[in-house]
C-alpha cells in the first residue's frame, strides 16, 4: 500500500514540476494561450448536433483563431504569424471506424482560417454511409443512422463541396495520419485527387510541449480550458484543433513541416519497387 501511495505521489510531483516548468518558459505555454485569456464572447458559437445539419459555408465575424492571434500579439511575439500561411484550412472527420479501407466517413467539418481577417468561413456536412453506423460509434460522437438518413448527403457530393471549399489551401488536421488516409482513400474511389499540402497539429503539439503526459485533443483542450461542447463532432473538434495548432506553432518556434499525399503514379511505382 505504501508503495502505491509513494508512486502516486511521485507521479503527482512530476506533473506539478512539468506544469511549473512550462509556465516559466520564454514562450507562452498551452495554458497561457489556450486558457480563459480567450474572451468567451470571442469564441465561435457552439455547433449544436441536434440542430438541422447541412453542408455549406457560414461567415463568422469573431472566432477562436481571431482571439488566439490577439492573445499571441498581446504576448509581443513578432515572429509568430510569419510561421503560418496567411490562409489555411483546419479539418476533421468522423468515421465508422479506424480503417480507411473498410470504414466510411460520416461527417466532414472544416474552418478556413484567415490570419489577415476576422472572418473565417466554415464547412460542415453529414455523409450517408453505405453501411449502417455501428452503435459503438454513435456512442462516441452521437451521430445516429437516423441523422445521416435525414440530413446526410452522399460521399460524392460531400467530397465535391469539400474540395471546392478547401481550394488549394494548406490543410491542418489534428491527426493527419488518420484523416488524410480517409480523405485520400475516399477521393481515389471517386476519381478525385487531393494535392493540397498538409501538416499534423498532433505532431506539432508533441514537439511544442514534449513534457506533457498526453497530447490527445481532448486532454490539450481540457488543459487550456477550451469549450468541450460537441466533442467528437467534426466542426467542434476543428475549433479546438485550430486553437491548439496556433498555440503549438507559437510555442514550437521553428519552421513547420508540410507534406503531400502520394500521387497515383507514385503509389503504383512504390508497389512495383516493393
Amino acid at each position: 500500500m505504501e508503495t502505491v501511495l509513494w508512486a502516486a505521489f511521485v507521479v503527482f510531483a512530476v506533473v506539478v514540476v512539468v506544469r511549473y516548468f512550462l509556465r516559466d518558459r520564454n514562450h507562452p505555454t498551452p495554458e497561457s494561450i489556450l486558457n480563459s485569456e480567450l474572451n468567451p464572447t470571442s469564441v465561435v458559437p457552439p455547433y449544436t448536433p441536434s440542430a438541422p445539419v447541412h453542408s455549406g459555408v457560414e461567415t463568422e465575424a469573431t472566432s477562436t483563431v481571431s482571439a488566439t492571434i490577439a492573445t499571441n500579439r498581446a504576448h509581443s511575439i513578432p515572429d509568430f504569424l510569419p510561421k503560418l500561411p496567411r490562409q489555411f484550412v483546419v479539418l476533421d472527420l468522423e468515421t465508422t471506424g479506424l480503417d480507411p479501407k473498410r470504414h466510411e466517413i460520416i461527417e466532414i467539418g472544416a474552418i478556413q482560417a484567415n490570419l489577415d481577417s476576422d472572418t473565417h468561413p466554415t464547412f460542415q456536412t453529414l455523409v450517408k454511409p453505405e453501411s449502417r453506423i455501428p452503435r459503438e460509434i454513435t456512442a462516441i460522437n452521437g451521430i445516429t443512422q437516423a441523422m445521416v438518413e435525414e440530413s446526410g448527403t452522399n460521399l460524392t457530393q460531400a467530397l465535391a463541396e469539400f474540395l471546392d471549399f478547401i481550394q488549394d489551401l494548406p490543410l491542418v488536421t489534428f491527426n493527419a495520419q488518420f484523416d488524410m488516409a480517409f480523405l485520400d482513400n475516399a477521393a481515389r474511389k471517386h476519381g478525385l485527387t487531393i494535392n493540397n499540402r498538409y501538416t499534423c497539429a498532433l505532431q506539432l503539439a508533441r514537439k511544442a510541449w514534449p513534457e506533457l503526459p498526453s497530447h490527445r485533443l481532448v486532454d490539450l483542450a481540457k488543459l487550456g480550458n477550451l469549450p468541450n461542447d460537441n466533442t467528437h463532432r467534426a466542426l467542434g473538434d476543428c475549433r479546438r484543433a485550430l486553437t491548439i495548432f496556433i498555440a503549438a506553432a507559437d510555442a514550437y518556434g521553428r519552421k513547420i513541416s508540410w507534406n503531400r499525399l502520394p500521387t497515383h503514379e507514385e503509389t503504383v511505382e512504390t508497389v512495383r519497387i516493393g
